[in-house]
């Protein structure tokens, strides 16, 4: 993972690693209700992002996971994260997410491009990898804004199941709405390189 960032579920710690802990539904967020819907605002950096519909779905329930800012598993082990990392990074989203296939076994990309959500460039990635045993499918989503870095993992043991969340995951990416731009931390194409441990780092002229 990049120096200083959050981890994430799945490839590289185990799918039950996620889960482990039942987490306090506030957590790091303040919430509201918006056209019906629950928002949660995130109380030190100001993002926000609806509460997915598989947060009250059956078989699924809120987890703790490392330091991400969010988790959810279900009961047959698709597990999704948010974690956010505010480095003021000069870094692109397309460079700062190759970390995520970093340490990892090998893999197989199925699908990766730019993306933009609510005006914020981001890098999507999707592959398949494996998980001890099983075979996984990974979806990796990484948004940059003001300084920060936004992160969204969703992983799946089979293709089935990843067709069945990935809808409702990408809409819970579509809700997000990012803080007020301060005007710091702009992106620029510094490489991302790996260090010696399995971390990576920029590499900054």
């Amino acid at each position: 993972m990049r120096s200083g960032s959050a981890s994430w579920p799945a490839v590289g710690v185990g799918l039950g690693a996620l889960g482990l802990v039942i987490a306090c539904a506030s957590g790091p967020f303040t919430t509201s209700t918006v056209d019906g819907r629950t928002r949660l605002t995130h109380r030190d950096l100001g993002y926000s992002i609806a509460e997915p519909p598989f947060a009250t779905g059956p078989g699924w329930q809120l987890a703790e996971f490392a330091s991400s800012d969010l988790a959810y598993r279900d009961q047959h082990g698709t597990a999704t994260s948010l974690a956010s990392n505010c480095p003021r990074s000069r870094a692109s989203a397309e460079n700062l997410a190759r970390h995520v296939t970093i340490g990892t076994p090998r893999s197989d990309r199925v699908a990766s491009g730019p993306i933009e959500q609510s005006g914020v460039e981001g890098w999507t990635q999707t592959f398949d990898t494996l998980q001890g045993d099983v075979r996984v499918r990974v979806k990796a989503v990484t948004l940059v804004a003001s300084g920060c870095v936004y992160d969204w993992l969703l992983v799946s043991p089979g293709e089935a199941a990843f067709a069945e969340t990935e809808p409702v995951f990408d809409a819970w990416i579509e809700s997000f709405v990012p803080p007020p731009d301060d005007g710091a931390g702009e992106a620029v194409d510094s490489p991302v390189v790996a260090t010696g441990d399995g971390r990576t780092q920029e590499s900054v002229p």
